[in-house]
């Protein structure tokens, strides 16, 4: 393609004769399209156009984040643009393309609304952030430049220009309730919680069940792949299964009740016994790790834990006593 002109002020000098009019043309509007797409796809982007009526000349510059995105070629140009659509430099190092068209007939060329003027075309890196890049419009190093037909008379006329942006949107882990392998029963389980993406969901463990979640397992470690209906995959797990023994439940417990619960800052624990009963409180994560402690040996109690400093997510809080376990989930939401 033919590099371009940074200005077009020559063109602009030879159309002073034609003069300005009070009529003014429309305000015409450029589009980037923005879209969701998987970690390290390519991409390609189009840029619309509104109220594109009577156009003799456009110029401006689009840029990007040159870490996130590498342009590599300029896949479409409008048939009725095309020959005399000019562009700058195209390079992996480079984070902006300049851009300009004229109509060397000066007679105004129409185009519809949501139609392209052009495709350009991104190699992206991979990554879990939710924005990729935005791909803005500038003045630097070529202004953003208009001119239209109006009665006849050359008109150089302001335009709106929308930014957009490429967002990664897949499917992502939020968390997995597993439940151990109790007395060698294969009654182990993996509840898992995907977000993100578009449903629906394809999922493939290894095991070769289908199925969001995943029950009858003996202990040991289970993966699978989450896929979306663009085709974007996460990889989830390995999550492990325990095998454990059953344990009682603790003697003379009549009631445990967690609120609020979803919690944000405070939750508070009441518990009511039979009789005065000595209780390890303990709070895990989702990983097993020890978050909250405390002891009381009470028969009826009410205890507030402060967890305003815990990462939103699935909390366990145990009740243990010298004869058995009692557990609730927790959830924190802030």
């Amino acid at each position: 393609m033919k590099k371009m002109s940074t200005r077009l002020m020559v063109l602009f000098v030879a159309f002073w004769a034609f003069g300005l009019t009070s009529v003014s043309a429309q305000t015409p509007v450029f589009n980037i399209m923005g879209m969701n797409i998987c970690s390290g796809d390519t991409v390609e982007v189009d840029i619309q156009v509104q109220d594109f009526t009577d156009l003799v000349s456009f110029q401006f510059t689009v840029g990007w984040d040159k870490t996130k995105m590498q342009i590599k070629e300029v896949t479409f140009v409008n048939s009725a643009l095309e020959s005399n659509f000019l562009f700058g430099e195209i390079s992996d190092t480079l984070d902006i393309l300049t851009a300009s068209w004229f109509d060397n007939t000066v007679t105004g060329v129409n185009l519809d609304d949501e139609e392209k003027i052009l495709t350009l075309k991104f190699a992206t890196t991979e990554g879990d952030n939710q924005l990729l890049s935005m791909i803005e419009f500038s003045d630097n190093p070529t202004m953003r430049e208009i001119s239209a037909l109006a009665n006849g008379n050359l008109e150089v006329v302001d335009g709106i220009w929308n930014d957009n942006m490429v967002m990664i949107d897949e499917p992502k882990f939020v968390e997995a309730m597993v439940s151990d392998d109790i007395d060698m029963a294969s009654n182990g389980a993996v509840d898992l919680t995907i977000t993100g993406g578009e449903a629906p969901y394809d999922y493939n463990w290894e095991t070769g069940q289908t199925t969001e979640d995943i029950t009858g397992l003996t202990a040991g470690d289970y993966s699978g792949t989450v896929t979306d209906s663009k085709g974007c995959s996460l990889a989830v797990g390995p999550f492990t299964v325990g095998s454990v023994v059953a344990v009682d439940e603790i003697q003379g417990l009549e009631a445990v009740e967690l609120t609020p619960n979803p919690a944000s800052n405070t939750v508070n624990l009441r518990v009511e016994l039979a009789t005065t009963t000595a209780l390890d409180i303990s709070i895990f994560n989702i990983l097993g790790e020890r978050v909250r402690f405390d002891q009381l040996e009470s028969a009826q109690f009410s205890i507030d834990f402060n967890v305003s400093d815990l990462a939103n997510g699935t909390y366990f809080v145990q009740l243990q006593s010298k004869d058995g376990i009692h557990t609730e989930k927790l959830l924190l939401q802030k």
